[in-house]
């Protein structure tokens, strides 16, 4: 009882998506195979330049995912305002 009073499960959705593909996890994920796709699309590049295209892309990520609108993080927003335009409700505004 104590546990899901601690991690706040939800009866509803599923286990695994509830502690280990979270947003941040994805977006943490979908960030290592972006550096990983531009390393190996960089094959021909100076080991200098891929670190610094790594950490530029690696510092954009967390800047991205770190900033908050609002209060609410971007990770959060930016699906939810994709549901908000794709709607019926955008139409009548």
């Amino acid at each position: 009882m104590e546990v899901s009073r601690r991690y706040k499960l939800k009866v509803g959705e599923g286990i695994l998506r509830q502690m280990v593909f979270t947003n941040l996890n994805i977006c943490i994920a979908i960030s290592i195979v972006i550096n990983l796709v531009f390393i190996y699309f960089s094959r021909e590049l100076a080991n200098e330049i891929k670190i610094f295209g790594v950490a530029i892309i690696s510092t954009c990520i967390v800047i991205l995912l770190t900033y908050k609108f609002e209060r609410q993080s971007l990770i959060s927003l930016i699906p939810r305002a994709y549901k908000f335009y794709t709607s019926k409700k955008y139409d009548q505004y």
